[in-house]
C-alpha cells in the first residue's frame, strides 16, 4: 500500500492494513510522515515512512515531496507482490 497522508494520522489506512494483515497477507505501507521523529511502529504491520518538510517551507516543501513521490514510485516498480493499493494517483504510475 501507498499513501501519500500522514500515514500515523491516517485512519482509513491502518484499519484496512490491518484487515489485509488479520487475513493473512504480509502488509507493508510506504508512505509519508509530517513529523521529523520515528514513531514505534506498534502496528501489526510493516510500515515505511518518509520525512516531509512542514507547510512552512513554501516550493522547497513541494519540490521535496515530488521528489519523495517519485523515489517512492521507482522503489515500488522492484517490490515483487501479488497485490497493490494506492489510496490516491501519485503512486499508480508505480504500481501499475
Amino acid at each position: 500500500m501507498a499513501e501519500r497522508s500522514d500515514l500515523y494520522h491516517d485512519a482509513r489506512v491502518q484499519k484496512e492494513a490491518e484487515s489485509l494483515r488479520k487475513n493473512g497477507f504480509d502488509v507493508v505501507v510506504i508512505g509519508l510522515r509530517a513529523n521529523k521523529l520515528n514513531l514505534d511502529n506498534e502496528f501489526s504491520y510493516r510500515m515505511k515512512t518518509y520525512h516531509v518538510l512542514p507547510r512552512n517551507y513554501g516550493y522547497l516543501r513541494k519540490l521535496h515531496l515530488l521528489f519523495l513521490i517519485l523515489y517512492i514510485n521507482i522503489k515500488i516498480i522492484f517490490i515483487k507482490s501479488d497485490f497493490y493499493h494506492s489510496h490516491n494517483t501519485f503512486f499508480l504510475p508505480g504500481m501499475y
